[in-house]
């Protein structure tokens, strides 16, 4: 049967489908936002295989907008349709603060000539303003006594760390943005996650990019031709570390629980820039070392299953990290304001480097590097 989109290579069975799963996921605005999405995919907006890790398909990278369009068309009904308190000014400044992020790497989509090092520069100046017009996102005591004496203390030293923060969480979203579901799975369990903990203004928001991160892993996921691009990733990275912040600041939460959600794009874009500086290497340079790309060469047996074991790669580094957190937590194993907390975050950060030399000296060795 013709595809609908060669891009998406859908059929039109399957397409109608998903616009149907779509509805009853995301309503109306899931709807709109799928149709606005095909709509602008018969204009272009491919990219080549080899600019996506460990993708062998073109693909489309305009994730981002599905995720930006559902959230503005949702909150927007919510408040002026059903009359909820989705528009308040916490929710409105979290939005308003992630959205130059995004348009910044949907810039990076559509041209692909801006640096690495522009792009952070640029995201460091966006997020210096953010914490000067918006002090609510200024980081304050962690309770953490080595973390406020050298870091939180002091607000000028607070706000420049806080600053850095904001700038360096899209940065890792991008980074770990590798495998089919595993950036948009984060995102899903840890805004599930925060919604639990959240002051009552963020929860509506929280709710809506759970939603959001759902439709688009529908589309991810089935067709493995759908990404969330830089502007997807870093509006993600954006928006998810205004909300750490702002339950961080507002509520009785380990700040190492809240860092363990999102463990794995924070560790995996240390770790890169750790190794590449040890390397004698640019820690702005690419590479295909990440641990989702070495467990991807590591499940891999040939060109037939690269499709599947992407995905197979993607939603095991979120179980694995992000799962197991989300897991303890609501088995009630370790309560969110925790110290115990800072146990698991420190266990974590055991798995990921153990997983990571024991597949490096697997596969890198061995050259299917490669391969990635």
């Amino acid at each position: 049967m013709k595809s609908v989109n060669d891009r998406l290579g859908l059929s039109v069975t399957r397409a109608s489908v998903l616009l149907v799963i779509s509805a009853l996921i995301g309503g109306l605005a899931g709807l709109m936002s799928i149709l606005l999405c095909y709509f602008l995919l018969s204009f272009g907006g491919s990219e080549d295989a080899d600019k996506h890790g460990i993708a062998t398909l073109p693909a489309a990278r305009i994730g981002g907008v599905l995720l930006v369009t559902y959230l503005l068309i949702n909150v927007f009904f919510q408040s002026w349709m059903l009359e909820l308190s989705s528009i308040n000014p916490l929710s409105s400044a979290v939005l308003a603060a992630s959205l130059p992020f995004f348009c910044l790497g949907l810039y990076e989509d559509w041209y692909g000539v801006l640096g690495a090092r522009f792009r952070f520069t640029f995201m460091l100046i966006v997020a210096a303003i953010v914490m000067w017009c918006l002090p609510i996102f200024v980081i304050l005591p962690t309770g953490v006594w080595l973390f406020d004496v050298l870091f939180f203390n002091y607000s000028v030293i607070a706000w420049v760390v806080s600053a850095i923060s904001l700038a360096f969480m899209p940065n890792a979203f991008n980074t770990a943005d590798g495998a089919n579901g595993l950036v948009a799975g984060v995102s899903l369990l840890a805004s599930i996650a925060l919604s639990l903990v959240a002051p009552p203004d963020l929860i509506p928001l929280l709710r809506s990019v759970a939603i959001a991160s759902a439709l688009f892993l529908l589309y991810n996921l089935v067709t493995g031709r759908f990404f969330l691009g830089d502007g997807g990733a870093y509006f993600l990275g954006a928006l998810t570390a205004l909300c750490l912040i702002v339950v961080a600041n507002s509520s009785v939460v380990s700040i190492w629980y809240l860092l363990s959600l999102v463990f794995y794009p924070i560790a995996d874009l240390l770790f890169s820039i750790a190794r590449r500086s040890y390397a004698g290497r640019s820690p702005f340079s690419a590479d295909n070392e990440h641990l989702h790309n070495l467990i991807f060469a590591f499940l891999v047996t040939g060109p037939s299953d690269t499709k599947r074991m992407n995905t197979l790669t993607g939603l095991s580094v979120v179980i694995v990290f992000s799962g197991t957190v989300v897991a303890v937590n609501s088995l009630g194993l370790i309560a969110s304001r925790s110290p115990s907390w800072f146990v698991v975050f420190a266990l974590l950060c055991l798995v990921y480097v153990i997983l990571w030399k024991a597949l490096y000296r697997r596969v890198c060795v061995i050259g299917q590097t490669q391969t990635l």
